[in-house]
């Protein structure tokens, strides 16, 4: 049945993301994934995951502007995979001048740009059709490099609230560079009371995907599986009311 594969495919990913380091995924979590992959099993055979992929090309996503093939995508899934903790050798160093805060920046922006590239390919491959399993599990593995990134990167944030924004305003003044990332700096000196201890950040990014685990089997249960009606209109139009058909006809 599809219903088995899909379930079977997003507990594959689930697992995969959710290898928490020093911590053990709460039990109500596991509880909630189990029931949403049973509805998923339960799901009959006849929704629409089974539909033929959209083979018109102007329906069709054209990704090579953003990697050549899959194999191009996969190369820099794994170099990103590897440099994950590329902002280590600035932790504790963020303060020590507007020189060093800068390419700490710049740095974070060149990886969170080129991971942004690597979800865009994935998750608009996926879209060409919910039903199949390979952008489920390519955007799954994006997931969890996500997820990896933000938890390396936990220190970030409370070190650029630690230093005051006295001191952030004056490295802004020293350094044209940091211009361009004013807003950044100035939006996390805002929530300065709200960011936690970077080891509490850690907990909180390496729990994304877990709790995000009930959002994502409901939306592929809306948007693969289930085979909403189609009904007829006082007017006519034969209109199928599944998400977009709801927001579009019930006005």
């Amino acid at each position: 049945m599809l219903g088995c594969s899909v379930a079977a495919t997003l507990i594959r990913i689930f697992l995969e993301k959710t290898t928490l380091k020093n911590s053990v995924l709460p039990s109500f979590h596991a509880a909630a994934f189990t029931l949403l992959a049973a509805v998923l099993v339960a799901t009959p055979g006849d929704g629409r995951a089974d539909e033929a992929a959209v083979s018109d090309a102007q329906y069709t996503w054209d990704l090579s502007e953003f990697y050549a093939s899959q194999a191009a995508w996969e190369s820099e899934l794994e170099r990103l995979r590897g440099e994950v903790d590329f902002l280590a050798p600035y932790a504790g160093k963020l303060g020590d001048d507007a020189a060093t805060l800068l390419a700490a920046l710049e740095a974070n922006s060149a990886y969170e740009r080129e991971l942004t590239r690597l979800w865009t390919y994935a998750s608009n491959l996926r879209n060409t059709n919910l039903g199949a399993p390979e952008g489920q599990e390519m955007v799954g593995r994006i997931q969890a490099l996500a997820q990896s990134a933000s938890a390396a990167q936990s220190f970030f944030v409370p070190e650029i609230v630690s230093l005051g924004e006295a001191r952030i305003m004056a490295f802004i003044a020293a350094e044209p560079g940091l211009e361009k990332h004013s807003l950044y700096l100035r939006d996390a000196l805002r929530q300065g009371e709200h960011v936690l201890s970077p080891e509490s950040e850690q907990v909180l990014s390496l729990m994304a995907t877990a709790l995000s685990a009930s959002q994502n089997a409901r939306d592929l249960l809306a948007n693969a599986e289930i085979d909403w009606p189609t009904i007829t209109l006082s007017d006519g139009t034969e209109a199928r009311i599944d998400n977009a058909g709801y927001g579009l006809y019930r006005q």
